[in-house]
């Protein structure tokens, strides 16, 4: 995937809401590529139990029920 550049830090709420998604999602990419299933799951610092496959899910989800136009 190519490296998604910074988003625009002023343009309408459905370009910057896209760009702001673009360019998280290429970021966590990059830094769960080549990670084992094990190393996705760990957690980042105890007692937290937030992990790389957590936020990997969080995104998705948030990915999904994105809207599609700007809400006014």
């Amino acid at each position: 995937m190519p490296k998604s550049s910074e988003p625009q830090q002023t343009a309408d709420e459905l370009t910057m809401l896209t760009e702001f998604l673009d360019y998280y999602r290429s970021v966590l990419l990059a830094k769960t590529k080549g990670l084992t299933d094990e190393q996705a799951r760990k957690c980042a610092v105890e007692p937290s139990n937030l992990s790389l496959l957590g936020l990997l899910r969080h995104m998705a989800e948030v990915e999904r029920h994105k809207p599609t136009e700007a809400t006014t």
